[in-house]
């Protein structure tokens, strides 16, 4: 799928004169690792890749960014993406203006973090007796790693700890937190990954982050205090 991509974005970049570095970057972060989780169709992807394409290499061409501010340049398009997503369907919900219950919108951000946060961080940002800690600076090339990557899937017992230190408090009955995760996978915000009986089960949160920042803020969830990328 890549490969297809990007032949399609390789003769796009010629028209505009870039370096086949630039399009390998922009299938790879933009187009493949961003619509990949929702669709399979080769031809939504080269549809995409072909509208945004100008959009993303804008500052380029105008010389307000650099080849290596690849986070920057995600982020001009990232709204366009959004929208691409809601319209394959994954985000309808939101869209047809569904409300869900704050305990689900706070369990979305943390399932959020949960598959974008690398698992040996969590105690530094969901340690509570850290919870006054400075925010410690992450090297960009260590973030772009983890963007690049993609949502990664997560154990039920990751995010039930994750949910815990977020919120601060015990007293949420698990069966409910329980009820809520399926609500979620009912609802393709987040995807069962494992069906292993034995095995505990695994899931991948399918929510972009413009999504997300807004369940942040109406919940009252300081996301840049959690969130590996901030």
């Amino acid at each position: 799928a890549v490969v297809s991509t990007q032949s399609t974005g390789t003769e796009l970049c010629s028209e505009l004169g870039l370096t086949n570095q630039v399009m390998k970057s922009y299938v790879t972060t933009c187009i493949y690792d961003s619509l990949s989780p929702y669709t399979s169709s080769i031809r939504e992807m080269m549809r995409t890749s072909r509208r945004l394409l100008p959009q993303y290499v804008e500052p380029l061409r105008k010389g307000e960014l650099k080849m290596t501010d690849t986070i920057k340049l995600f982020q001009r398009v990232q709204s366009v993406l959004v929208d691409t997503m809601s319209q394959l369907g994954c985000l309808a919900g939101f869209k047809s203006g569904l409300e869900l219950p704050y305990n689900s919108r706070v369990l979305l951000i943390c399932a959020f973090l949960a598959s974008h946060n690398p698992a040996r961080l969590d105690k530094r940002f969901f340690c509570k007796a850290k919870s006054s800690r400075r925010k410690v600076k992450t090297r960009t090339t260590a973030k772009l790693s983890e963007v690049l990557k993609g949502p990664k899937t997560f154990p039920l017992d990751r995010l039930l700890a994750i949910f815990s230190a977020v919120t601060q408090d015990g007293t949420i009955p698990c069966s409910d937190v329980l009820i809520s995760v399926s609500s979620l996978v009912s609802l393709n915000l987040i995807v069962k990954m494992s069906v292993d009986l034995l095995d505990q089960p695994k899931y991948k949160c399918l929510v972009p982050l413009p999504v997300v920042q807004s369940l942040a803020k109406e919940s009252g969830v300081d996301l840049e205090r959690f969130y590996f990328n901030y």
